[in-house]
């Protein structure tokens, strides 16, 4: 579970909906919008939720690195300073600096700026298959869930690891009884859709992944959606895979890191 934010209103269910139809349908806020749609996150905001001034959106799968919606950095670190948990935020662009000059001298702590590329298909994608690659359905549920932790996160998209299976769409390669790659629908609010992808370290540069993510965008594609696929700059594999598959880069956003804080991330005082 997620720490609580101590003197911090969390938005309701409704107010987590004004929130998705302020930041629209796009290739940047897919991972969001999925999360706030099916409740799987925490989320604040500074102003009304219809126009914020600033929004922080914590994933259940990935509690220590909120997503911020907006540009007001002062705004951003008076959400920040009541969240326990966390050590690092990710921004829109263009901003990193500023935040890190606004949350550096309030933590004592130096900051790093990393890029993530944000890609997203709105055309067919390349052929690339692997014999032992595969749609996952329901069928494959008891492997997915005997599989590495490494998975967990991307399959949780739709509520659990069955919805995702039986309601989104999965591709992956199983051996031995458990997952060595999958590509899931890791979050579905419209017409855009964010991928999950994960592989075993034994397992890469086989093209599992590629061949899954194939499948995966096939199927939606088909269903007139558009994938789209975030990677963070340093992780070369991992973006190499959108671009073999015909991907367009549309931006970037960047994550403000600080890796002096502590094991258990930060703590309002």
């Amino acid at each position: 579970m997620l720490p609580e934010a101590p003197g911090l209103a969390e938005l309701t269910a409704d107010e987590r909906i004004a929130l998705l139809r302020w930041m629209g349908d796009t290739a940047f806020s897919a991972l969001t919008a999925g999360q706030l749609k099916f409740g799987l996150c925490r989320s604040y905001a500074v102003g009304s939720p219809a126009a914020p001034a600033m929004a922080v959106v914590r994933g259940f799968g990935e509690p220590r690195e909120p997503m911020a919606m907006g540009t007001d950095v002062q705004a951003l670190w008076s959400l920040l300073a009541r969240l326990p948990g966390w050590d690092c935020v990710n921004v829109e662009a263009g901003i990193g600096r500023e935040v890190a000059s606004v949350l550096e001298p309030r933590l004592e702590l130096p900051s790093r700026i990393v890029s993530e590329r944000i890609y997203s298909l709105g055309g067919e994608p390349r052929n690339f298959t692997r014999p032992e690659v595969r749609r996952l359905g329901a069928a494959d549920l008891r492997e997915v869930e005997g599989s590495d932790v490494l998975f967990r996160s991307f399959f949780v998209g739709h509520g659990s690891a069955a919805r995702t299976l039986s309601d989104g769409v999965a591709a992956g390669s199983v051996s031995g009884g458990k997952l060595v790659s999958a590509i899931t629908t890791s979050a579905w609010a419209g017409l855009h859709v964010d991928l999950g992808a994960a592989t075993l370290p034994e397992a890469r540069r086989r093209g599992l992944a590629s061949a899954a993510a194939f499948l995966v965008c096939s199927d939606l594609r088909a269903a007139g959606l558009t994938p789209v696929w975030v990677a963070g700059e340093p992780n070369i594999a991992s973006w190499r895979i959108p671009e073999k598959l015909g991907f367009r880069l549309v931006g970037r956003r960047e994550y403000v890191v600080f890796d002096g804080l502590r094991p258990d991330g930060f703590r309002p005082r």
